[in-house]
């Protein structure tokens, strides 16, 4: 009886020590490495009715339907091990105001050197589950954008508000440099920025976010605007 009444006691101190085994987190934090897109001396623009000479960006939003981590103990095609940080729907954001807190989840400690996640549109029979949530008003409309890019232009000296909207989807798979090590008990934070100093570029144009004559060419610019590093 007393055997069984120490491994009881054993038993109850393990279970204890495992519930209050100290979390560990990451945090994936968004922001805009700058706000700015200028000309380059010399470089042409395509696709405006008038030179676009300046461009700034205000905001980005982007429908991502989830978000894993790569451990870097694993092969680059090996994703039976990824981290989930996020599985349902939810909003990338990216503005001038600084940075934010987009998802938060807790990992296995180690070490992880890539982020995933995928652009989604929302198909037809999915538009219901999200139409009343204010979060997706924007991207549960008829047309079902992916990507909403609010900001201004300059030609000359006048500027001018646009709004881009675009449809694409894309899973996007990123090199964390450096690596991210997630500790036991810490909080780790995971920069994922965009940087609007290559977008709206192809070679040596700017591209007018106004035009609907060089859409294709942006989009492009968009997949590649992403960078993630250790915060």
């Amino acid at each position: 009886m007393k055997v069984i009444a120490i491994l009881a006691t054993l038993a109850t101190l393990v279970s204890a020590c495992s519930t209050n085994d100290p979390a560990t987190t990451v945090s994936v934090v968004s922001g805009l490495e700058s706000t700015t897109v200028a000309t380059a001396k010399g470089m042409m623009v395509q696709g405006g009715v008038a030179d676009v000479d300046e461009i700034k960006i205000v905001r980005m939003r982007v429908l991502v339907s989830r978000m894993l981590l790569h451990p870097s103990d694993r092969a680059d095609g090996d994703s039976a091990n990824d981290k989930v940080v996020k599985t349902s729907p939810f909003v990338f954001v990216a503005d001038s105001s600084g940075t934010r807190v987009i998802a938060q989840t807790d990992v296995p400690a180690g070490t992880y050197n890539k982020i995933k996640f995928e652009i989604h549109r929302f198909s037809s029979s999915e538009v219901p589950m999200y139409i009343s949530d204010t979060n997706f008003r924007d991207f549960v409309n008829d047309n079902r954008y992916t990507v909403i890019i609010e900001g201004a232009l300059r030609r000359g000296t006048e500027w001018e508000a646009f709004t881009y909207r675009s449809k694409i989807t894309k899973n996007i798979k990123l090199d964390v440099s450096p690596s991210l090590n997630v500790a036991s008990g810490a909080t780790t934070e995971l920069a994922l920025n965009i940087a609007p100093s290559t977008m709206f570029i192809d070679g040596s144009k700017l591209l007018d976010p106004s035009s609907e004559a060089v859409f294709s060419k942006i989009e492009n610019t968009i997949k590649d605007a992403f960078r993630a590093k250790k915060r």
